[in-house]
C-alpha cells in the first residue's frame, strides 16, 4: 500500500474526523484562555500602577507638609529675633537639624535680612512665602532643598525593579526625573506634564518604553501653593515586561498543550494505522529483512578493529569475528564450538581462568594482558568480558578485546625516554656522580632531616691537585680521564647512604650523613690515601694525582646551614691548598685551640 492511499484510508475512518473536531474545540479553549489573560494582565497592570501613584503622592504630600512646617518655624524665628547675627546663627542650626535643605533667605519688607547656604542646581524645589499681619513688617521665606531630597524620601517606597518615581513642576522643570529615556519619551512626557487640567484632582495615564522595555505612566498633581513654578506633578512608571513575559510564557504553554494534544492523538492515530500495516507484511519480508540485519551485522563485525567473541556458558564459541580468529589463527569452521582450553592453552587459560568465572556470576571484567598471537610475536590487549544475562540466569559472555601492542610499545618507550630526560637532569654527564644542582638538592633534603631528628653530617670539599697541569701536559681527554676515574673511586668508596656529586671542573662535594668529625676525618684521610694510589691509564699514559679535601660539619644555628657548611668547607680547602696540598683540613671552629696559626694555615693529615 502507498504513503497516498494509506492517509486516504485513514482521512475516510470516522474517528479521524472526531479527532479533528477535539482539536478544533481545544484550540478555541486555549485562545479563550489567552485572551481572558491578556486582559486580566491589563486590568492588573492599571490597578498597581494607580496604586504606586497614591502613594508617591501621599509621600509628596507628607513632605510637602513638612515644608509647610519648616516657613512657619522660620517664620516664628525672624519674628522673635530682631538681632542680625543670632538670626543667622539661627537659620544655621535650622538647617543642619534639616540636612536637605540646601539654602534658607529672609526678607523684611522686602529687604533681605539674612540668609545662608546656596542653590546647587536649577532643578532644586524652592519654597517661598510671604506673610503680612497687623502691627508687624511683612515677612518673606525662601527654602532651597537639594536635588537629592525627592531621591531620598521616595527610595524606600520605591526600591522594586520594575517600578520608577519622577517628580515635576508644572512648568516642566525636572525635580526627580525619570532616568534612562530616550529623547523621543522625555518630549512625549514634557507634553504631557504641560497638558495636564490645574487640578489637583487630575490623573493622567499612558503607555511608554523605559530602559527599552514597555512599561506604563501616570502623572498627578500634588498641590503645592509656596513652589515656584507649582504645583508638583508626580509621575510614576511601571515596567509590564515581566507580566507580559509570564503572559508570553503561558501563550507558549498553550500552544505547546495544543502541539502536545495534536501530536499524541495523531501519533496514537497512525501508530494503530502503522500496526495493522506492519500486521500485512509477510512472513518472507520479514525474514528478509533479519536476514538483511544479520549480513550487516557480520560485515560490520568482521571489518571492525576490535576482537569479537560469544561463548557460552559451556565455555564454548559460537561468534568470533576476523580479527579474533586472525589473533589465535584460526579459522570459522576451526573456532566455531571450540573449547576455551583448546583455543587458550593451559598456561594463558590459568591466566583467564578466574576472569571468566566471576564473568559467569554475572560480574563483567575488564583486564590488560601480554598474549602470544598465532605467529609467535607477543602482543597486549585490552579485554572486557560481558555477561549475557537472561534474568539472573547467565546464558554466556561476550569478548571485545583491543590490540594495544602500538600504545604499549609507545607507553614503554616514553617512560624510558622520561627516564633518561630525568637523569640527564640530575646526573654529571662525564662522571655519572649526582650534577650540583641534584646534589645540592638531596643535601638540603638531609638538613632538614638532620634538623627534625638531632642528627649529625660532615661535607667534603674535594678539588684536584694541580688539574690545570694535568689538561695543559697530557691534553683535556686525559683530564677527562682523570675526572671519570675520580668518579668512580668515588662512586665505589662511598656508602649508599652518602650523598656525591660534581660541583664543577675538578671540584666534587661528598656528604656523609650520621657521622661526627673526628670519623669524617679519619674517611677523608683513607679516601685521600686511595685516590694518592691510584693510577689512571690514557693513551698509554700512567697519570697519578692527588687531591686536597675541606671539611666543615653542619650547623643549624645559622640563617642558611647548607650556605654556610659548604663556604666553611670551602675555606678548610684553601687552607689545605695553601698548606701543600694533598692534604685533609677541618673547618675552624672543629680545630683544637691554637691548630689555626700552625703551618698551612689549618690543621694537615
Amino acid at each position: 500500500m502507498s504513503i497516498t492511499a494509506f492517509f486516504r484510508t485513514l482521512a475516510s475512518r470516522p474517528h479521524w474526523a472526531i479527532h479533528s473536531v477535539w482539536l478544533v474545540v481545544l484550540a478555541v479553549v486555549l485562545c479563550a484562555n489567552v485572551v481572558d489573560d491578556y486582559f486580566l494582565l491589563q486590568k492588573n497592570d492599571l490597578r498597581l500602577l494607580l496604586s504606586e501613584s497614591s502613594i508617591a503622592v501621599n509621600i509628596v504630600k507628607m513632605e510637602l507638609g513638612g515644608i509647610t512646617h519648616l516657613l512657619d518655624t522660620v517664620e516664628s524665628t525672624v519674628i522673635a529675633t530682631w538681632n542680625d547675627d543670632q538670626l543667622a546663627d539661627q537659620l544655621q542650626g535650622l538647617m543642619q537639624d534639616n540636612p536637605f535643605v540646601a539654602a534658607l533667605a529672609v526678607e523684611l519688607n522686602g529687604v533681605p535680612r539674612a540668609s545662608t547656604g546656596a542653590i546647587p542646581s536649577a532643578s532644586t524645589a524652592v519654597f517661598s512665602r510671604s506673610t503680612a499681619r497687623d502691627g508687624i513688617p511683612s515677612v518673606s521665606v525662601s527654602i532651597a532643598l537639594k536635588p537629592e531630597f525627592w531621591g531620598y524620601k521616595l527610595a524606600y517606597a520605591f526600591n522594586r525593579a520594575d517600578a520608577k518615581v519622577a517628580v515635576y513642576t508644572a512648568s516642566g522643570r525636572p525635580l526627580l526625573p525619570f532616568a534612562n529615556l530616550d529623547n523621543a519619551e522625555n518630549a512625549l512626557l514634557a507634553e504631557s506634564i504641560a497638558n495636564m487640567a490645574p487640578d489637583a484632582a487630575a490623573l493622567h495615564t499612558q503607555p511608554l518604553r523605559a530602559d527599552g522595555a514597555r512599561a506604563m505612566l501616570t502623572l498627578q498633581q500634588a498641590a503645592a501653593p509656596f513652589l515656584v513654578g507649582g504645583p508638583l506633578v508626580v509621575g510614576t512608571i511601571i515596567s509590564s515586561e515581566n507580566s507580559y513575559a509570564h503572559w508570553h510564557s503561558d501563550l507558549l504553554t498553550q500552544v505547546l498543550i495544543w502541539l502536545a494534544a495534536a501530536v499524541l492523538s495523531t501519533s496514537l492515530l497512525l501508530v494503530e494505522a502503522g500496526r495493522r500495516r506492519l500486521s500485512e507484511l509477510s512472513t518472507e519480508k520479514l525474514q528478509s529483512a533479519m536476514r538483511s540485519r544479520d549480513k550487516f551485522i557480520s560485515i560490520l563485525m568482521d571489518h571492525a578493529p576490535i576482537m569479537v567473541s560469544y561463548w557460552d556458558a559451556e565455555r564454548r564459541c559460537h561468534y568470533a569475528n576476523r580479527m579474533y580468529r586472525a589473533w589465535f589463527g584460526k579459522s570459522e569452521e576451526e573456532i566455531i564450538g571450540i573449547d576455551v582450553q583448546s583455543l587458550l592453552g593451559e598456561e594463558l587459560l590459568a591466566r583467564c581462568a578466574p576472569l571468566i568465572d566471576a564473568t559467569l556470576r554475572g560480574e563483567p571484567q575488564d583486564f590488560e594482558q601480554e598474549r602470544a598471537r598465532a605467529d609467535g610475536s607477543t602482543g597486549y590487549v585490552l579485554s572486557r568480558y560481558i555477561p549475557d544475562m537472561d534474568g539472573r540466569e547467565v546464558r554466556g559472555f561476550f569478548v571485545i578485546a583491543s590490540d594495544i601492542t602500538e600504545l604499549k610499545q609507545t607507553q614503554q618507550n616514553l617512560e624510558k625516554r622520561i627516564e633518561d630526560l630525568y637523569s640527564l637532569a640530575t646526573t654529571d654527564a662525564l662522571t655519572g656522580l649526582n650534577n650540583r644542582r641534584n646534589l645540592l638538592e638531596k643535601i638540603q633534603f638531609e638538613i632538614e632531616r638532620a634538623k627534625r631528628y638531632g642528627l649529625s653530617m660532615v661535607f667534603f670539599m674535594l678539588d684536584i691537585d694541580h688539574f690545570k697541569k694535568i689538561n695543559d701536559t697530557y691534553g683535556h681527554d686525559t683530564g677527562d680521564a682523570v675526572l671519570k676515574g675520580l668518579g668512580a673511586l668515588l662512586h665505589d668508596t662511598m656508602r649508599t647512604s652518602d650523598h656525591v656529586g660534581r660541583l664543577g671542573g675538578e671540584e666534587f662535594g661528598i656528604l656523609l650523613a650520621s657521622v661526627v668529625p673526628p670519623q669524617a676525618e679519619v674517611i677523608a684521610e683513607r679516601l685521600r690515601r686511595r685516590v694518592e694510589e691510584m693510577v689512571v691509564w690514557h693513551s698509554e699514559k700512567e697519570i697519578r694525582f692527588t687531591v686536597s679535601i675541606g671539611l666543615a660539619d653542619l650547623q643549624t644555628n645559622v640563617e642558611n646551614p647548607l650556605e654556610n657548611m659548604m663556604k666553611r668547607a670551602d675555606l678548610a680547602l684553601y687552607r689545605a691548598k695553601n698548606g701543600g696540598r694533598n692534604r685533609v683540613c677541618l673547618a675552624e671552629n672543629l680545630l683544637p685551640p691554637g691548630a689555626e696559626n700552625s703551618e698551612g694555615q689549618g690543621f694537615g693529615v
